[in-house]
């Protein structure tokens, strides 16, 4: 059983179904993975999708039900905060929402799943 966690924009990429969003796809598909989405990540695509014009409701009900929602409480939020400051120091474009996914993926052992090249150079990051 492989665990994955799902990116804001791997689930865009999903979403668009093109290319990218068929290889997300692949992911998704396999009974033997395990799929993880951070609730940050929820707000992120809903604020992407709002932006662009779409109805939220399919896009959110298709994460709750293709994944495991995580919720993180006050004491690992923290923790996400001095991952988010320490990353800052070299990479200024890092966001709350990467954190909290790279939080979650070393949290349970995970891999991303991601487009987003503020996590290149990081291990157990699959880029699409």
């Amino acid at each position: 059983m492989t665990k994955y966690v799902m990116d804001a924009s791997a689930w865009i990429e999903y979403f668009r179904g093109e290319s990218k969003g068929l290889e997300v796809k692949r992911f998704l598909d396999k009974p033997e993975n395990l799929i993880f989405t951070n609730s940050v990540t929820i707000a992120e695509i809903a604020s992407k999708i709002a932006r662009e014009g779409w109805n939220p409701d399919e896009p959110i009900n298709i994460i709750l039900s293709r994944s495991k929602i995580i919720t993180l409480d006050e004491n690992p939020s923290k923790k996400v905060g001095f991952l988010h400051a320490s990353i800052r120091k070299e990479r200024k474009n890092f966001s709350y929402g990467d954190a909290f996914v790279l939080f979650t993926a070393n949290m349970l052992e995970a891999n991303i799943v991601t487009t987003d090249s503020d996590f290149k150079g990081m291990k157990n990051v699959i880029f699409l």
